[in-house]
C-alpha cells in the first residue's frame, strides 16, 4: 500500500514536528545538568546581574561527560530560550 502526500502536506508535517519538539525542548527542568561553558557563551552578553548569578552557581561533575556542570534557575533557563 503506498500512500502519497503533496509537498504541502509534507511541509506542514515538517511543521508540527518542529513545533513539537520546540515546546519539549522549552520546558524548564530544575534538575537538569548544563554545561558551565555553554552557560558562560550564551550569556557573554546577558546584563551583570544574570552573569552574577551564573558565577554563583554551584558546580557539579558532568554525569556524561568531562567538565563542570550547574543547574540553573529558571530565569536563566528564560533569558537563554529568549523568553527574557
Amino acid at each position: 500500500m503506498k500512500i502519497i502526500i503533496t509537498e504541502n502536506q509534507l511541509q506542514w508535517v515538517v511543521r508540527s514536528i518542529n513545533k513539537k519538539r520546540s515546546i519539549q525542548e522549552s520546558i524548564y527542568d530544575s534538575e537538569k545538568m548544563y554545561s558551565k561553558e555553554y552557560i558562560n557563551s550564551v550569556t557573554k552578553t546577558a546584563p551583570k546581574y544574570v552573569k552574577k548569578l551564573i558565577k554563583n552557581l554551584p558546580e557539579y561533575d558532568c554525569p556524561n561527560r568531562p567538565g563542570v556542570c550547574v543547574k540553573i534557575p529558571e530565569m536563566i533557563f528564560q533569558y537563554i530560550k529568549g523568553n527574557f
